[in-house]
C-alpha cells in the first residue's frame, strides 16, 4: 500500500526545501542570467506601464519560472515557498518582501502571453546553436501536435454529466445505456458558462471542456512554439503556428515537417510545400481518402460522373481561403435543408450526395518530396513521438495538467511560461554540457 501513500502539504514542503538549499539553485545563476533573455521591447513596455513597479521584471519572471519547475500547483504556495526559502528569495530578487498572489495575478496580465511568446523566442535563439550541434538532424525537424487544456469549471465536474444523464433517463426509460450517454452528450452546453472561450471536445480520452493548445517542437522534443485556440481542429492550427513562428525565426535553418493524420489535407501540403520550403511527412488520414470511385474529368477540368460520363458535377462555388473548387452530384437538387441526392444508383451514402473539390495545383498529399513508407519517411515520422514526450512533459511536471485558472488569457500566459521554464532548464543543460539532460525537467532538483 506504501506506492498509494498520498503525498502531503509537509512532505512536498521537505522536498522543496532539500532542493533548494543544496548546489541547483547555485546552478541556475552559474549558467543562466535571467535578464539575458528578456527582450528590450518588453521590459520597456512592463516599466512603461508600471511605473516604478515594486519588483523587478526578472524577480517576477524568475519565480514564475520556479514555480513551473518545482511542479507548484497555485500562486499562493508558490508565495509561501518563497517566504519559507532564504535561498530561492535570493535568487529571484526579493530582498525586502515576498510579492503576494494578486501582484504574481496583475503581473501575467501586464505582460500577457504576447510579451511571454517574445521571451520564449529568446530563448528559442539561444538554445539553437546548441542543439544544431548536439544533434544536427532532429534539429532539422519541426514536429506539431495539439492537446486540450481543461479548464476548471462546474461542466467538468462528472456530477454535472451524470445529473444530466438521470434526467435525460428519466424521459427515455426503455432506451439502452449507450443511446442515452448519446443523448445526453447531445444536451450539453457547446461551451462552458464560467468560460465561454472553453469549448466541448473529446480530448485526453474523454469529452471535456478545453482549450486547444497547439505546441511545436524540433525532433529533440524541445518547444519552439505554442499557440492556444478555441477549440479548434488540428489541421486548422498548422498554419497560425508556423506563420507565427515563421515571424521570429529562419524557418529555412529547418529541413523536415511532420505530424500525425490528423493534419493531414491538401492546403497544409500546399502551405509546407510553397510557402514552407518544408518536407511534409503526415500520414494519410483515412477520413480524408475515403473508397469511393474517383470521378474522371473532362478536357476542361470538370469532374465527370464516375458511373456515368456524360453527367458532369455541377459547379458549387470557390472557397477562396482554401483556393479551392466546390462540385456537387449532377443529380443533387438543393433544398430547403440543404442538398438531396436524387441519383437512384448514388456512389456515396451521403444523403447530400458526392461532392468533389479541385484545386488549382496538383496534389502534394499524392505527390509527396519524399516517398511515403521510405526509410527517410520511416526516419522522420519516427521523431513524431518526441512532441507526444513534450506534451507529457508540460501537462504533469509542469502543471498544465491542473489548470486552476479559467480564461483563455491566463490558460495562455501558463501555457506559454510552461514552455519557457523546459527551455531554460535545456539551457542549464547544454551550457553545463549535461546533454543526457536536455530533455529532463527534474534533475534540477532531484
Amino acid at each position: 500500500m506504501d506506492k498509494y501513500k498520498q503525498i502531503t502539504i509537509f512532505d512536498l514542503c521537505n522536498d522543496f526545501q532539500i532542493a533548494t538549499s543544496n548546489n541547483k539553485l547555485k546552478m541556475l545563476n552559474d549558467y543562466i542570467d535571467i535578464e539575458e533573455f528578456i527582450p528590450l521591447d518588453v521590459k520597456l513596455a512592463y516599466y512603461k506601464s508600471t511605473g516604478r513597479p515594486p519588483y523587478p521584471l526578472s524577480s517576477m519572471l524568475a519565480a514564475l519560472i520556479i514555480q513551473k519547475i518545482f511542479s507548484i500547483p497555485t500562486v499562493e504556495l508558490l508565495v509561501s515557498f518563497l517566504e519559507l526559502s532564504e535561498p530561492l528569495r535570493e535568487f529571484c530578487g526579493f530582498t525586502k518582501s515576498v510579492p503576494d498572489p494578486a501582484t504574481f495575478s496583475r503581473f501575467k496580465d501586464k505582460i500577457g502571453p504576447e510579451g511571454l511568446k517574445k521571451i520564449l523566442d529568446r530563448l528559442v535563439k539561444l538554445t539553437e546553436p546548441y542543439l544544431k550541434e548536439l544533434d544536427p538532424f532532429a534539429s532539422s525537424l519541426l514536429v506539431l501536435d495539439t492537446t486540450g487544456l481543461e479548464v476548471p469549471v462546474k461542466e467538468n465536474n462528472p456530477k454535472f454529466f451524470y445529473s444530466l444523464k438521470n434526467q435525460v433517463e428519466k424521459g427515455m426509460p426503455e432506451k439502452p445505456e449507450h443511446e442515452i450517454y448519446i443523448a445526453t452528450l447531445a444536451q450539453m452546453p457547446k461551451y462552458s458558462k464560467a468560460a465561454p472561450n472553453a469549448k466541448l471536445m473529446y480530448t485526453n480520452g474523454h469529452f471535456a471542456y478545453a482549450y486547444t493548445a497547439a505546441v511545436l517542437t524540433n525532433g529533440l522534443g524541445l518547444v519552439r512554439n505554442v499557440m492556444l485556440f478555441e477549440g479548434q481542429k488540428d489541421s486548422v492550427t498548422l498554419k497560425p503556428i508556423l506563420e507565427d513562428f515563421h515571424l521570429h525565426h529562419d524557418i529555412s535553418r529547418y529541413e523536415y515537417f511532420t505530424a500525425d493524420a490528423g493534419f493531414d489535407s491538401t492546403e497544409n501540403y500546399r502551405y509546407l510545400i510553397e510557402e514552407c520550403k518544408l518536407k511534409p511527412v503526415i500520414n494519410l488520414n483515412p477520413r480524408n481518402t475515403k473508397d469511393l470511385p474517383k470521378p474522371d474529368s473532362d478536357s476542361e477540368g470538370v469532374p465527370l460522373c464516375p458511373k456515368n460520363h456524360t453527367l458532369k458535377f455541377k459547379y458549387a462555388g470557390f472557397c477562396k481561403s482554401r483556393n479551392r473548387i466546390k462540385w456537387v452530384c449532377p443529380l443533387t437538387k438543393r433544398g430547403k435543408n440543404g442538398y438531396i441526392c436524387t441519383c437512384p444508383d448514388p456512389c456515396t451514402n451521403s444523403k447530400s450526395g458526392r461532392m468533389v473539390y479541385t484545386y488549382p495545383k496538383d496534389n502534394y498529399r499524392r505527390n509527396t518530396p519524399i516517398p511515403r513508407n521510405s526509410k527517410l519517411w520511416e526516419k522522420v515520422y519516427s521523431q513524431r513521438i518526441a512532441v507526444e514526450q513534450s506534451i507529457s512533459r508540460l501537462k504533469l511536471p509542469l502543471m498544465l495538467g491542473r489548470l486552476t485558472v479559467t480564461d483563455f488569457q491566463s490558460a495562455y500566459c501558463e501555457l506559454v511560461l510552461a514552455a519557457i521554464a523546459q527551455n531554460v532548464v535545456a539551457l542549464i543543460a547544454l551550457r553545463a554540457k549535461k546533454h543526457d539532460k536536455v530533455r529532463s525537467l527534474r534533475w534540477l532538483v532531484a
